[in-house]
């Protein structure tokens, strides 16, 4: 065997090795607090925190075995599930309600959802708390911040997923039911380890569709709308905003965009950065609706000292999306 032969043959043995850690290590992460409950049998109520009256397990989707929340019950919290700080987490609640104000009967249900603030529907809301069992939440111009709750507004089990990060100091995540006086049906619940948008920020293209923006709030005049190839897009009107995402100050990072302005005074996407204690310290302007129609990127951008999240902000612009990486 040639020296080039050997060579190479030790370059494949290194490139095997690398990729098979990168798949243990992928691996490995995803295994860390993935938690997959399945309501197809009676047993599965062991995974609820002391089940009360109106709880119970039932056949209803088509005959499909799931957990059922009678209209009066208050709240329904699944037992208190592993996490590690500032690690961005999926959940995916498979679930159906029992309401006249659903999708299925009214299409204006999004607006309405989004006017009112998600106030009157079936909910799911995800608390944390540390090791001694106090909540934990991230604050936002000094004021604390949870992780925005799913509206379940759908007659039939649809999949309705939030991505988020857990705070600074969280231990452990709890799932909240609340069918605020409907009937709430729930199928499966999945929470892992996010590891496909491959981005800092959260949802970053809206890929799971126009029930399920991740805290993405259009605004005034805004909103989620598919389109015929079936890609999920946002409106924003004026202030439009992104959820939080954490950031080091130390760090860099790069910015990518791609959108349509709607307006005479042009469109914007800006990202603002703030302390721990949710103090804004300021903002970075990003791009004008010009520079986004063929997709706009901006790089190496530092955040503020003193900066721990960051928050990405559009005005009159129609997004494809928004996607922050780290350099």
């Amino acid at each position: 065997m040639s020296c080039r032969e050997k060579q190479l043959e030790s370059n494949m043995k290194f490139i095997y090795i690398i990729t098979t850690l990168s798949f243990v290590l992928l691996a490995s992460l995803i295994a860390e607090t993935s938690v997959d409950i399945k309501f197809d049998s009676d047993q599965a109520i062991k995974h609820l925190e002391a089940p009360g009256p109106g709880v119970t397990y039932g056949k209803i989707l088509g005959g499909k075995s799931c957990l059922v929340l009678k209209s009066d019950v208050g709240s329904q919290a699944i037992r208190s599930i592993p996490v590690k700080p500032l690690q961005k987490y999926k959940m995916t609640i498979r679930a159906a309600v029992e309401s006249a104000e659903t999708i299925e009967a009214n299409d204006r249900i999004s607006k309405i959802m989004r006017m009112s603030r998600g106030k009157g529907f079936a909910t799911c809301e995800v608390k944390f708390f540390n090791k001694d069992g106090h909540e934990v939440t991230f604050k936002l111009y000094g004021h604390t911040r949870g992780t925005a709750p799913v509206r379940i507004i759908s007659q039939k089990a649809i999949d309705y997923v939030a991505v988020f990060y857990a705070p600074a100091r969280a231990e452990s995540l709890q799932i909240l039911f609340e069918p605020r006086s409907r009937m709430l049906i729930v199928e499966r619940v999945i929470v892992a380890p996010e590891v496909s948008e491959g981005t800092v920020n959260c949802n970053p293209d809206f890929r799971y569709g126009d029930f399920s923006l991740c805290g993405w709030n259009p605004g005034a005049e805004g909103g989620a709308f598919k389109l015929p190839n079936g890609a999920t897009v946002l409106k924003c009107g004026e202030g439009g905003r992104g959820v939080r995402f954490p950031v080091d100050d130390s760090a860099k990072y790069s910015f990518h965009c791609k959108g349509t302005d709607y307006s005479d005074q042009g469109g914007k996407v800006m990202v603002s950065f703030y302390n721990s204690k949710g103090d804004q310290l300021g903002s970075t302007h990003l791009f004008w609706g010009k520079d986004m129609v063929k997709g706009g990127s901006k790089k190496n951008i530092q955040p503020l000292p003193g900066s721990t999240s960051a928050v990405i902000s559009a005005s009159k612009v129609i997004l494809e999306y928004v996607k922050v990486t780290a350099d």
